[in-house]
């Protein structure tokens, strides 16, 4: 067998480079979806008019994150710019990417998943709320009128497993979480690592701010507290 020669090689890596560039081409330029009023099928054009993707799908969103949710056979799926399907149209809904995750739902659950398609949060809960500071509310229905509350990170752990009757965004670094019984709600305060710092023992909490959560002790009463639930001026 010949070895190849030097303009061979030569040849081959400007043939891998032209390709290399015209995908970045695709990737970079700006894509919008429109409707075949024809098929009344979804696909993208280029900004002078130029069909990229042949309209062929059910439904389409815009690309956010480089990818773009398309609907097929009545499930979601992401397209990247070059019409490759990254992700399969599989779930019953999803939402754009943000940060490199995106939500999407399966049999009425909720869960999250990478630029990949892997699973970073299995479809169990029943609302995931935005992250703030890199953990986010979820939400599971124990009943048609009662929901439990924990939180994950946004790596996909849960942190705490939904237990409380109320919770709040972390706020400096803590978090206002309550139970209820039959007095009424209790507030108190976890940290980033799901441990409760301050005991659910107030009525009434407002989250941290300079270091400081304003607190009813008693029903005509207020205090602050410090992030050890000393109480301060």
């Amino acid at each position: 067998m010949k070895k190849p020669t030097q303009t061979m090689k030569t040849k081959i890596v400007f043939t891998i480079a032209l390709l290399l560039i015209g995908a970045r081409a695709v990737q970079g330029q700006e894509l919008e979806y429109f409707k075949d009023e024809t098929t009344f099928k979804y696909g993208f054009k280029d900004r002078s008019g130029k069909i990229v993707i042949p309209a062929k799908y059910e439904g389409a969103m815009p690309f956010q994150d480089g990818l773009a949710i398309i609907s097929l056979n009545g499930k979601k799926g992401y397209i990247d710019k070059a019409g490759k399907e990254i992700i399969k149209p599989k779930y019953d809904g999803a939402l754009s990417f943000f940060e490199g995750i995106a939500q999407i739902t399966l049999n009425g659950k909720k869960g999250l998943i990478d630029k990949t398609g892997k699973e970073i949060v299995a479809p169990t809960y029943d609302q995931i709320q935005s992250f703030t500071d890199g953990y986010a509310i979820v939400v599971k229905n124990v009943s048609p009128i009662s929901r439990k509350y924990g939180f994950i990170a946004q790596t996909g752990i849960e942190i705490v497993e939904p237990k409380y009757d109320q919770a709040f965004r972390f706020s400096e670094g803590m978090a206002r979480v309550a139970l209820r019984d039959e007095s009424g709600y209790k507030f108190g305060f976890i940290d980033k690592t799901g441990k409760e710092i301050i005991p659910l023992k107030y009525s009434i909490a407002s989250d941290f701010k300079d270091g400081k959560a304003h607190v009813r002790i008693s029903d005509s009463a207020f205090r602050y507290i410090d992030k050890t639930g000393k109480e301060v001026k």
